[in-house]
């Protein structure tokens, strides 16, 4: 405890383990309730400065708002004068508030006497430091977040020390901690692994002691959770359970993620393995493994694939090998290009491609189309193939073959063909005569080459494919399209809100739609030097690429008229867009109603948007006249004259 005058303090304190295999699991147990401490060696100059970076975007990320104190330690081992820079360096390059965390302060300390000074000296002024930021924390609205306030009064009601906690909160918190103590102390004596963890019933009965009634137990119980003291929550199949130590949770997870469990002879080769081999360095009951794994999944640490096997996403090669995609046929006219869309950041967080890669793999929906892309509609079924069980929520034990996962990226391939590629990519310029990329390190990439596949099989004679409704082979891809991109900006919102760049602020997202001609080099090779347009570029193959953004074909598209890129002039919406054209409900040609008109009710409106409105409809069938109630969404353009469309709706 630090104590002064007035107040006492104590800390809970936690050390996040350093290697690059635990990060993942660091995404688990980041708290908006903390002050964070930030290390460096002070030994290390200026590459130590620098890679503080991961470690406070990650702060930024899953805990905004929170406060963080940066120390260098090791300060007998360098100059009064070095210490002063790395200090002074530090402090400037990680001031920017809306991409790192605040930083309140830069401590530098020594374990060691040093010039007539005793470590005690540093080590006090760290602490003081810590003390007086605490001091100055005051809770959110929605008290959920701590804040640096540094002109926060002490009597401020919003005050850290100004809450108050009920004492059978505090009284539970004891209660707990010495149940793990106890439980710990058996297991030494009895040779035994101590299991922190309780069903419900087992919790309540005791525990209930310390609180009024079970709404208050319930209470304390969130409160404890959001402390960090326990771990309870409310999804299906763990609401029931509770994990009485964090710490010993953290290490069940890194048993399982870590690669110096994985040998020659383990049934976990290259992140992929059986599920029973999960847990064989933690002495889990056979009755609390499924909790286990359902708690790993909910932090999409691991993802099940059927009844018997997982992917580990962390543990999978750094990088996958997939079929090489053919370039384009030689008659353009009817062309459907590959459809993708890129985000761009200037930093990727740990955690964010495994469980990427997780919600793509066992998405359902998304392995049902490409089901009906593969041996309904595009491709003849091959033998071996995986499928999908529409009948229940899972795959078969051969699904894996069709995807190729790696760690910073996922393919899909059916008969040696690439499908779908999602994959990160650096950001980097192109030649110093060519326009300044898109700001941003980093991006994500999300490929979809089905539709190019049709021209393609038509320009060759391919036999095995059925070509019979191409519209609706299109529509599958689009749909492909639209769920991968709500996967990856949903993840971004959920799990690291702020990681996706705007053009005019550093957070939210912004879609981008590379132009396919300047993807493809097309008209004119090496020859042709795109106008000087900066921020709007990315470098494919050291070329430049024109990016859309998403939203800016929409007029165009209310308009029916093309979208233009100023290199290559016309681009029609439908080729890197079809979505924005609802083609991802276009229906199979057997299927559709004939003779049908829409008629559109505008006087009656349902609802308004950014974009347009939504009103009733009739569709009537010409031959019976058959009449169906539908709702209509219409998109309007803006004049000029107006600054948004949502004036035109008011």
């Amino acid at each position: 405890a630090t104590k002064s005058a007035t107040k006492s303090v104590r800390f809970l304190a936690w050390d996040f383990a350093g290697q690059d295999v635990y990060h993942t699991t660091h995404q688990c147990f980041y708290s908006r309730r903390s002050l964070y401490l930030a290390l460096f060696r002070l030994t290390d100059g200026i590459q130590g400065v620098e890679e503080l970076k991961p470690w406070l975007r990650n702060v930024q990320l899953r805990a905004p708002g929170c406060p963080v104190i940066i120390v260098g330690t090791h300060l007998d081992q360098v100059s009064n004068e070095e210490a002063k820079q790395l200090k002074e360096m530090a402090m400037e390059k990680y001031k920017d508030i809306s991409f790192y965390p605040k930083i309140v302060s830069v401590e530098i300390v020594s374990s060691v006497k040093q010039r007539g000074l005793f470590a005690t000296k540093y080590i006090e002024k760290l602490q003081r430091a810590i003390y007086d930021t605490a001091c100055h924390l005051q809770v959110s609205s929605d008290g959920g977040t701590l804040e640096y306030k540094p002109d926060l009064a002490q009597d401020n009601p919003k005050a850290l020390f100004q809450q108050k906690i009920p004492v059978s909160f505090l009284n539970l918190q004891d209660a707990i901690r010495e149940e793990v103590a106890a439980s710990q102390r058996h297991s030494i004596e009895s040779s035994t692994k101590a299991i922190p963890i309780m069903d419900e019933k087992t919790f309540k009965a005791t525990f209930m002691k310390h609180c009024d009634d079970e709404d208050e137990l319930n209470e304390a119980v969130y409160f404890l959770h959001m402390q960090g003291t326990l771990l309870h929550f409310e999804d299906h199949g763990l609401r029931n359970v509770y994990f009485l130590d964090p710490q010993w949770l953290a290490k069940l997870m890194a048993s399982v993620i870590n690669p110096d469990s994985q040998n020659k002879s383990s049934p976990i080769q290259n992140g992929i393995g059986e599920i029973g081999q999960l847990f064989t360095q933690v002495d889990i009951p056979d009755s609390l493994n499924e909790q286990c794994i359902q708690l790993l999944e909910k932090f999409e640490l691991v993802l099940r694939i059927g009844r018997d096997r997982v992917i580990i996403p962390s543990l999978l090669p750094e990088r996958g090998s997939y079929a090489p995609v053919q370039s384009c046929p030689s008659d353009l006219t009817h062309y459907q290009p590959p459809l993708r869309r890129f985000w761009v950041s200037k930093y990727i967080p740990d955690g964010f491609w495994p469980r990427l890669i997780c919600r793509i793999a066992g998405d359902q929906q998304i392995n049902k189309v490409i089901k009906g892309l593969s041996n309904e509609t595009l491709f003849s079924p091959m033998e071996g193939c995986g499928s999908f069980s529409e009948s229940h929520d899972e795959c078969t034990t051969d699904y894996l073959d069709d995807w190729i996962p790696w760690k910073t990226g996922i393919a899909c391939t059916q008969q040696e063909r690439t499908l779908v590629v999602i994959t990160q990519e650096e950001n980097k310029d192109g030649g110093k005569d060519e326009p300044k990329c898109i700001q941003g390190s980093v991006r994500i990439e999300v490929h979809i080459h089905v539709p190019e596949w049709i021209e393609l099989a038509k320009e060759h004679g391919e036999d095995n494919i059925s070509l019979n409704d191409p519209n609706y082979v299109h529509s599958l891809a689009t749909s492909l399209i639209v769920m991968i991109s709500q996967h990856v900006k949903a993840l971004g919102s959920d799990w690291f809100p702020g990681m996706f760049l705007t053009p005019s602020s550093q957070h939210g997202f912004t879609t981008y739609m590379p132009c396919w001609k300047c993807y493809a080099q097309l008209e004119g090779g090496d020859n042709w030097q795109p106008p000087n347009l900066p921020g709007r570029y990315i470098a494919q193959d050291e070329k430049p690429v024109y990016c859309f953004i998403f939203e800016e074909c929409i007029v165009p598209v209310v308009q029916q008229k093309d979208i233009q890129c100023p290199v290559h002039g016309s681009v029609k919406v439908i080729q890197i867009a079809p979505d924005l054209m609802f083609w991802d409900l276009q229906q199979p040609a057997s299927s559709q109603e004939a003779d049908e008109t829409l008629k559109i009710n505008t006087s009656d409106i349902l609802g308004k948007g950014g974009y347009g409105f939504v009103c009733t409809g009739e569709l009537v069938r010409k031959h019976d006249a058959r009449i169906k109630a539908v709702a209509v969404k219409v998109f309007l353009q803006v004049p000029m004259g107006h600054n948004t469309i949502a004036e035109l709706l008011d």
